[in-house]
């Protein structure tokens, strides 16, 4: 059973804390595909297998039972589901209801509690059963344990397993929990690689950071968190409803976001800076962390090791690299000195406080270690403070004035010294000393996105190192995937590209080399020329879109406004999502015809109180928006809940739903022809 007690912020394979779902959604307020009126049924309901795929429409390849990805004659692609039937993915994000309130402040779980006898066992088929009359089939990243067809229950009939099956994607947050560091599994956390982000970078900055992926104890957290809570879905006898793994939400993944191609939609400016840039600009060491509370005893960032080892291995010599930059580097390292174990003072049993001048001038920022007793117990955090989870102080870069505190004073006799580094990182002339300063932006340029100011030599070495990292990232994960379950679809993480654009091309390359599918979140389908630039360095190869809408006026969430691309009705917003959809099943790439989209994910179950948005099927008062059930009085809910009693809002809110369901009729009839 993969529930556990750590934090409420905890997000495990479709379990999360629903406040602290990341906030960096995007909009879909490009103009939709001209279509016809979803307002009334355009078709009757499709006869579909028990996965939800269409039995008309049979693979002539004969596979083991579990889901897995084809091109038919017709150069559709689409899953397979275990029956062996085409199977397009209607999904939803965030089927989950923990710390969710509505505008009153009143608890969704106290009163779905209340309406269906608990906060979860009961909740969750109900909901399932709702989701299927509205023609979903899939379980979405960020869902409940109890939402998942693999999870058992003790009072749940039979054999306890799930009563309302639906197939599901496994999704896994490593990337933010190895700098956690959950549970120990990565032995030493992790380090978030851009929180030494050079000071000459003034762009976004994510709240969470980016894991440092060429870090080993990286990768060993992702092995241990695929072994322990992946623990119940491999051994499930029902691990076939798992249409594959989905790794990391995409706030988590800054840089292989909106790449530099395209303009992003409905808001322009959030293209993602390229990552390499990032990392060449970027501190080489990290010594603690107060927002993941670490202390590094390996100060290394890995990441920028890695592009130290790939340059030395083009060039050779540091000469042969100056002369292809421009660069006037004196090594391919560091040319700081490193001071390990300078005395700053020994332990009384009484003293807590310590004050101490350096000997060596100009402090490194980030470099500083402080050692008891010759175990690493804090870090300078790159502005003046030192920090451990048992010590503060200050640290003045330039003088070397160092003041220590700690609650409790040290023993008698016990050792306190400093390792840290003189004259390095943004003061030393080697390449690991690079921090983008005015004096090297001859070369490495100020265009932190497009790189179109750097000399062509440097974009070329930092496209390149772009590919490594992302190649680096997919195919360790694919390793670990199918090292903990072989055969398992990766469909990489919650998005890739994101605000409707694809990502950096040298992104989509190493994706297309180790993903079976990849999500794009934002407006769809998506231009002719953005499909076919998919094309040109992802593959032919399948992809799938994140839905991401609202109507603020007509719900709920009525006193806030809306987002960028807002609807001002419910059914506006089902209109929309009708053409896009029904859109989906002709798009092809140009250069070979295939049909490229194999799903659709509806963010989100709920409503969002916390970002006042509705993105909601439900509204927080749990009430489907079908123009029916969200209403001020009581009334008997729409089936399949018939038995229960809806209503109780502040107003009317109208129908969603309808043109919903017939959005997922009428792509059956397309897909079917």
């Amino acid at each position: 059973m993969i529930v556990r007690t750590i934090s409420p912020a905890v997000l495990l394979f479709g379990l999360i804390a629903f406040e602290a779902i990341a906030t960096g959604c995007q909009w879909d307020g490009t103009p939709a595909p001209q279509s016809a009126s979803a307002a009334e049924p355009t078709s009757p309901s499709p006869k579909l297998d028990e996965y939800g795929g269409f039995p008309g429409m049979a693979s002539p390849n004969h596979a083991k039972k579990a889901f897995r990805l084809e091109k038919f004659s017709n150069k559709k692609w689409m899953f397979v589901d275990p029956d062996n039937n085409a199977f397009f993915m209607n999904g939803v994000y965030v089927l989950d209801q923990s710390g969710s309130t509505d505008e009153l402040g009143t608890s969704f779980a106290g009163r779905t509690g209340a309406k269906y006898g608990d906060t979860g066992p009961a909740w969750a088929p109900a909901q399932l059963r709702r989701m299927q009359t509205w023609g979903f089939n899939t379980v979405g990243p960020f869902a409940s344990v109890y939402a998942l067809a693999t999870h058992e229950f003790p009072t749940w009939p039979g054999d306890r397993s799930n009563p309302v099956k639906v197939p599901f994607l496994a999704f896994l947050r490593p990337s933010f929990y190895a700098m956690e560091n959950e549970n120990g599994w990565a032995g030493m956390p992790v380090k978030n690689m851009l929180a030494g982000v050079s000071p000459y970078y003034k762009g976004y900055r994510p709240a969470d950071g980016v894991a440092d992926y060429f870090d080993p104890n990286w990768e060993k957290f992702l092995a241990n968190q695929l072994a322990h809570d992946g623990a119940e879905i491999k051994q499930s006898a029902y691990k076939r409803y798992m249409i594959g793994v989905s790794l990391d939400d995409s706030d988590d993944l800054f840089g292989f976001g909106a790449g530099p191609d395209f303009r992003t939609q409905p808001e322009a400016g959030k293209n993602n800076p390229h990552l390499g840039w990032l990392v060449l600009t970027a501190s080489p060491e990290q010594s603690a962390s107060a927002q993941y509370s670490a202390v590094y005893s390996d100060a290394c960032v890995y990441t920028k090791n890695a592009l130290h080892d790939l340059l030395v291995a083009k060039y050779g010599t540091i000469a042969a690299l100056n002369d292809a930059w421009g660069s006037n580097y004196s090594t391919f390292g560091s040319s700081g000195s490193t001071i390990r174990g300078e005395t700053v003072g020994t332990g009384s049993g009484t003293m807590a406080s310590f004050t101490k001048t350096l000997a060596h001038t100009t402090v490194t920022r980030f470099s500083l270690q402080l050692l008891l007793a010759g175990a690493v117990v804090g870090g300078d955090l790159g502005d003046g403070r030192v920090w451990g989870p048992n010590l503060n102080g200050t640290i003045d870069y330039s003088t070397g004035a160092l003041n220590i505190t700690f609650p409790n004073a040290p023993k008698n006799g016990a050792a306190i010294t400093v390792n840290y580094v003189q004259n390095g990182w943004g003061a030393g002339q080697g390449l690991m000393d690079e921090d983008g300063r005015p004096s090297h932006q001859g070369w490495v340029g100020r265009d932190d996105l497009g790189l179109s100011d750097a000399r062509s030599t440097v974009r070329a070495d930092l496209d390149r190192f772009l590919y490594e990292i992302a190649k680096h990232y997919f195919s360790v994960e694919r390793q670990q995937i199918e090292a903990w379950l072989p055969g398992a679809l990766f469909l990489g993480p919650t998005t890739l590209g994101t605000w409707s654009t694809p990502s950096n091309q040298n992104v989509l390359k190493a994706a297309g080399e180790s993903l079976d599918a990849m999500a794009i979140g934002g407006g769809w389908p998506l231009s002719q020329k953005q499909l076919d630039f998919i094309r040109q360095f992802y593959g032919d190869k399948p992809i799938y879109v994140g839905a991401y809408r609202t109507a603020n006026a007509d719900s709920g969430l009525w006193r806030h406004a809306g987002g960028p691309g807002d609807f001002s009705t419910q059914a506006g917003r089902g209109q929309d999502y009708f053409n896009r959809t029904t859109a989906l099943a002709a798009a092809t790439y140009s250069q070979d015809g295939s049909r490229p989209y194999v799903g659709v994910i509806w963010w989100q179950y709920l409503d969002n109180r916390g970002e006042r948005l509705n993105w909601g099927l439900v509204t927080l008062d749990d009430n489907a928006y079908d123009g029916h059930e969200a209403v001020p009085g009581r009334v008997s809910c729409s089936p399949p809940l018939e038995n229960k009693t809806c209503g109780g809002e502040e107003r009317s809110y109208g129908d969603l739903l309808t043109p919903v369901k017939n959005a997922h009729r009428r792509l059956f009839q397309l897909l079917s022809r």
